[in-house]
């Protein structure tokens, strides 16, 4: 690997998945990287660095959440957009309290990433030089974000805590 900070770093097990995204995220013009485990991701975000970190949430070696968290810490303004075949709203949820920015669930069309990367990217300026996100947590128009969104609007007004 070079030293070049590449716009999207992709971790998937899945090596039809890696091809499939390394494919259309290319055409957009990103310069793409892509992993096929949680170990070689940081590797690449502590060599190269991302702007963007699509990850799949479940494969072999660090839990999805794991990563999710190192990834962060390694690079707290790093945009991280998770994907995941087994979801629910409570795993939504979770990626985004864990520092996901967007979640894509499996199968999702071409569009789908090409929205959610560019939504990370257009974002990406929206981050204090501590790291810290300047815009809302809770972005994306996924349904699982959709449904997320409208069960926070529904809990936000009660005196409860949720995490």
């Amino acid at each position: 690997m070079s030293t070049e900070k590449f716009d999207v770093l992709v971790a998937d097990d899945e090596q039809s998945m890696r091809e499939f995204l390394d494919i259309v995220l290319s055409n957009e013009g990103y310069r793409v990287c892509c992993v096929s485990s949680g170990e070689e991701a940081m590797e690449c975000l502590r060599k190269n660095g991302a702007r963007v970190f699509l990850q799949d949430l479940r494969m072999g070696g660090l839990d999805g959440m794991q990563l999710l968290e190192a990834a962060r810490e390694v690079a707290p303004g790093l945009r991280i957009v998770v994907m995941t075949a087994f979801s629910t709203s409570d795993v939504a949820i979770e990626a985004m309290r864990c520092g996901g920015f967007d979640f894509l669930r499996k199968p999702f069309q071409n569009e789908d990433v090409r929205s959610a990367i560019r939504r990370a990217i257009a974002s990406h300026g929206d981050v204090s030089s501590d790291g810290n996100d300047l815009s809302a947590r809770l972005i994306g128009n996924t349904p699982v974000m959709q449904e997320m969104h409208e069960i926070v609007e529904r809990i936000a007004p009660t005196d409860s805590t949720v995490l």
